[in-house]
């Protein structure tokens, strides 16, 4: 039986009790008043969420149409929206296994084929795994994505029946009225969101309550939903859209479009005139008249000018366009702002800045790119893979986790350098891995096994030569005079290196430096021999 006395440290009491402490005796405070007391704060009243914005078309579900415009109607916040998605969606992603025991290996191959692989069975997947992981990034816009597991039944797997996942069904968050989320649906007694809508084919109930989890047996219990929210603040489920911050410059930039229109419409033509004579006759003057107002590029705008002249003048007032404010000139400051609120301010070149500011915005873009993906991989591995896993085994502790390689803009030559120097410094090896990354990275196709042993090979040979070279060279008695003509020979060997384009520093090992050199110089083709 385990003991139930407790050493404080010294110093230490425990509702003014020190040194040794008997557990049994302490005060023990009950359920209610260990658990919650307070609240987040979230206004919910029956399942609907208020009181998540300042603006009124913002603060129900009108706000997915303004978003509807701003992200289709809209020359930099589409883009915008895609330049963010785009480095997830391109990324390379898998499972790992929990561990490497066989158990473990197959749970992750059964949910990497579950997920990734049955798309092409007549029972498989409805939906690929990249409309997936794009509907399930829609949070960005929407400020929430919400997914329905639809389990699909036992089907054979590898000679066993598994429980498989048939679709992650995207429900569209202007169609959900009630988040039962919080607290439970009174109705039911059950987690939960209810959806309102329109109609359409194959739609029976316009009202469905859909539960956050269902029993599978007794023991297990499967997700039926995965929302992922953006910027989640309190219990508001639905998150706010990365646009909200765009709105304002939005609405600017929109009117300002509106004014140029109308500016150049007003004041592009000018006004056309016509200087008549006085003792012009009234019926020429008429017909002069309905002439000039035909002339026009706004409701018959037009002067008419009666002078001491005996010819008829025509022209163009100048409007003094030049003069007046520019709207499309603040327009383009309020898209610069639009750019920046999305994180992609850094594509926005109009005129040449700092290179520190275009790093660090590159770097908030980055940043905010990371967030963007370990929230996908948070569904997939928090609300989607447990469920997946303990429908088909049994006392699992640790689940397979999915992966998304991480989001960077490398600079290849940057990255050659570096990897250059930590092969020389021997801080890293040049094997096949290393080789292929740099490799990947310059589109150069990859090395197989048997490829990367010949160049070895080739490089163990190419090192041989080297050392026979110096082997046939005169013996020399005076040993100082020998490790100088030892180093300039490498000085030689370095120039000859550097006028072929191939720079290397010295090092200790010439294979790991030939091996450096395939790497930093984008695996090009070494010299065949030493002598040519």
């Amino acid at each position: 039986m385990a003991s139930t006395k407790l050493i404080l440290p010294q110093g230490v009491n425990y509702n003014g009790q020190e040194g040794e402490v008997d557990l049994k005796n302490l005060p023990h405070k009950s359920s209610e008043e260990l658990g919650a007391i307070g609240d987040s704060g979230t206004v919910i009243y029956s399942g609907i969420i208020s009181d998540i914005d300042y603006v009124a078309e913002l603060e129900d579900e009108s706000r997915f149409d303004v978003y509807d415009r701003m992200r289709l109607g809209d020359a930099t916040i589409g883009p915008a929206l895609r330049a963010r998605k785009s480095p997830i969606l391109a990324a390379e992603d898998g499972f790992k296994p929990a561990s490497e025991d066989p158990i473990d290996i197959e749970i992750k191959e059964f949910v990497e084929w579950n997920l990734k692989d049955r798309l092409t069975d007549i029972n498989g997947m409805r939906r690929s795994w990249d409309d997936v992981k794009k509907q399930t990034l829609d949070f960005l816009e929407d400020g929430v994505a919400v997914n329905e597991l639809v389990w699909g039944g036992w089907q054979d797997y590898n000679g066993k029946q598994r429980f498989v996942l048939q679709d992650m069904a995207p429900r569209l968050p202007r169609t959900i009225d009630y988040w039962w989320l919080k607290t439970k649906n009174p109705e039911n007694g059950q987690f939960g969101i209810q959806q309102s809508l329109d109609g359409g084919d194959g739609i029976e109930n316009t009202q469905p309550f859909i539960p956050l989890n269902v029993a599978f047996t007794r023991d297990v219990t499967l997700r039926k939903l995965t929302i992922t929210t953006n910027r989640k603040k309190g219990d508001n489920f639905q998150g706010y859209s990365e646009l909200r911050n765009a709105y304002g410059s939005w609405i600017y930039k929109k009117n300002l479009y509106k004014f140029d229109s109308i500016k150049h419409e007003k004041q592009s033509m000018g006004i056309v005139y016509a200087i008549i004579p006085q003792n012009f006759p009234p019926a020429s003057k008429t017909r002069l008249e309905n002439q000039l107002k035909n002339v026009r590029n706004n409701s018959q705008l037009h002067m008419m000018i009666v002078a001491n002249k005996d010819e008829i003048e025509f022209g163009f007032v100048d409007m003094k366009a030049g003069t007046t404010t520019k709207p499309i000139e603040s327009a383009r400051v309020h898209d610069d702002d639009i750019a920046r609120a999305l994180g992609v301010g850094f594509l926005m070149n109009r005129t040449v800045g700092s290179q520190a500011k275009q790093v660090s915005e590159q770097k908030f873009f980055l940043m905010l790119a990371g967030q963007d993906k370990e929230m996908l991989e948070s569904t997939i591995n928090n609300q989607t893979i447990p469920s997946m896993v303990d429908a088909n085994f049994q006392n699992v502790e640790k689940y397979p986790t999915y992966f998304i390689e991480k989001i960077r803009m490398d600079d290849i030559k940057e990255f050659a350098e570096a990897t250059n120097k930590l092969t020389q410094s021997k801080l890293i090896m040049p094997d096949r891995e290393l080789i292929n990354l740099a490799r990947k990275k310059v589109g150069v196709p990859e090395l197989s096994e048997d490829e990367f042993k010949e160049m070895e090979k080739r490089n163990a040979e190419i090192e041989k030569a080297r050392n026979d070279v110096k082997l046939k060279q005169e013996p020399v008695d005076d040993e100082d005079e020998k490790d100088k003509s030892t180093d300039k020979e490498d000085e030689d060997e370095i120039k000859k290196k550097k006028d072929e384009g191939i720079e290397a520093t010295e090092c200790g090992s010439k294979g790991d430096a030939i091996l450096g050199e395939e790497i930093a110089n984008l695996i090009l083709e070494t010299r065949e021999t030493i002598d040519g």
